[in-house]
């Protein structure tokens, strides 16, 4: 036997993976991210250096100031102690001195526009100085930083875009395999249905959704097979219709025939004719009689027949179905036991045909016993149903005929000889299953025969 595979639901799937790639696409985006970002760096200290203003240290008293002013450009010359002795051009101090700290934190400077740079020179005297620059970044060289940032933004992101689309990609053909394995798998079960009737593997869904749909096949598969059964069923008995039909009624029409080619004879006495015309009024009785329970099999099938429901006491009318047919139980020697409830139960139900169910019942008792029995009327409440007995002592029925004591029928050639039609039974029941009831078949230790009724005892409002 297969073990089932675990499945998983769509939205599940979904979830899992969408999640899965959005981190991978952060991680992917965070990379590129440190990758740009270095490059870029790396092209923006060029361009400062390739576009800032550049001196010779050494040749700083011959740089005119106007140069060092046109330029933005100053310089700060200071001694050993740090204290400058002289400046010119821009953005730079005089008769000032500063501490290690201060120079270091000058040259430390972090601001994008200004650049500070120092040397240490020994001019022709063979004194020592620190040459401090500073440089202030030119429009030109700022244009060509923010052109340069505009550049590297829309490349980081494309790059971004490229990567979400990438990962777009993989994500959508990562849940479109398992969604169109699974779509393939529904659409293959159910194209082979015309051809093949068996029931698909389950075990081959790997998500919930199609595993319910093949689930639901299945049912499909299993609800065709009892379809079919049923019409297997139904076109034998009609077959068995129309043949136990075609000996039923050869009889009583070979009859007919016989007598009224007698008839036809013009020396026939007036005595015989009258005994004639007798037994042809028994025949078409006959006749008329197998015609109506044909029609009686034919008309509780049909799904629109209706039933002339009334709300009426059940225990008062079993009470007048036992009376009626306790003299022809007594006739016959049969001991009739009746437990009916007193208290009154009241049920909808067609009176004419619920009459006819246990009309068959108790004749189906009287035809089939010969010797006394005992028979037993009773009802009772059982576990929430309203339950009608009808039971007898008698022969009994097999226990191999008891799931075909209800089909058309049954026994049909020893009911014939009988006088019967076989569809006794098979009426009754339709008529309690049209009135929402069930009737069952058992045994029991005093009974051979125990007709159980029961109706679902209906909730009060």
């Amino acid at each position: 036997m297969k073990k089932n595979k675990k499945t998983v639901s769509f939205r599940r799937l979904i979830a899992f993976r969408l999640c899965a790639y959005v981190l991978i696409a952060a991680c992917a985006i965070f990379v590129w991210d440190c990758l740009w970002g270095y490059i870029y760096s790396e092209h923006r200290y060029k361009v400062e250096m390739a576009y800032n203003f550049a001196i010779d240290f050494n040749e700083y008293e011959t740089i005119p100031e106007d140069y060092l002013k046109s330029n933005g450009a100053g310089i700060e010359v200071l001694d050993d102690e740090l204290k400058i002795v002289e400046s010119k051009g821009v953005g730079v101090k005089t008769d000032y001195q500063y501490t290690p700290v201060e120079l270091a934190e000058l040259l430390l400077n972090d601001d994008p526009k200004i650049h500070v740079s120092s040397e240490k020179v020994t001019n022709a005297q063979g004194a020592a100085y620190t040459i401090v620059l500073h440089q202030n970044i030119l429009v030109g060289t700022l244009e060509k930083l923010q052109k340069m940032a505009y550049f590297y933004a829309a490349v980081f992101l494309f790059g971004c875009g490229i990567i979400l689309l990438i990962i777009l990609f993989i994500f959508v053909k990562s849940i479109y395999k398992p969604i169109h394995n699974n779509l393939t798998f529904i659409k293959t079960s159910i194209a082979k249905t015309p051809y093949d009737k068996s029931k698909a593997d389950v075990s081959k869904a790997t998500l919930t959704e199609a595993k319910d749909v093949i689930e639901a096949y299945n049912s499909m598969i299993d609800e065709m097979e009892t379809i079919r059964k049923d019409k297997d069923v139904l076109v034998a008995q009609s077959n068995r219709l129309i043949s136990n039909l075609s000996h039923d009624l050869k009889s009583p029409i070979t009859t007919l025939k016989g007598y009224s080619e007698v008839l036809m004879k013009e020396n026939i006495s007036p005595e015989e004719q009258k005994k004639y015309l007798g037994y042809i009024n028994t025949n078409t009785s006959a006749l008329g009689s197998m015609v109506d329970l044909l029609f009686e099999q034919v008309k509780f099938q049909c799904e629109d027949y209706s039933l002339n429901l009334e709300n009426r006491d059940m225990n008062s009318f079993l009470r007048d179905i036992a009376a009626n047919y306790y003299m022809l139980f007594d006739q016959r020697g049969f001991n009739v036991n009746v437990n009916i409830m007193e208290e009154p139960y009241f049920m909808d139900f067609d009176a004419v045909n619920m009459r006819r169910v246990f009309a068959n019942l108790l004749e189906n008792c009287l035809s089939h016993n010969f010797e006394a029995t005992d028979v037993e009327i009773a009802t009772a409440m059982e576990w929430g149903y309203y339950v009608i007995y009808i039971k007898d002592n008698g022969v009994g029925i097999p226990q191999n005929d008891r799931e075909t004591v209800f089909e058309p029928f049954y026994q049909g050639d020893l009911s014939r000889t009988k006088q019967h039609s076989g569809l006794g039974l098979y009426v009754a029941r339709q008529i309690i299953e049209k009135h929402n009831g069930t009737i069952k078949l058992f045994q029991e230790e005093n009974y051979k025969v125990v007709f159980k009724i029961f109706f679902k005892i209906a909730e009060q409002n």
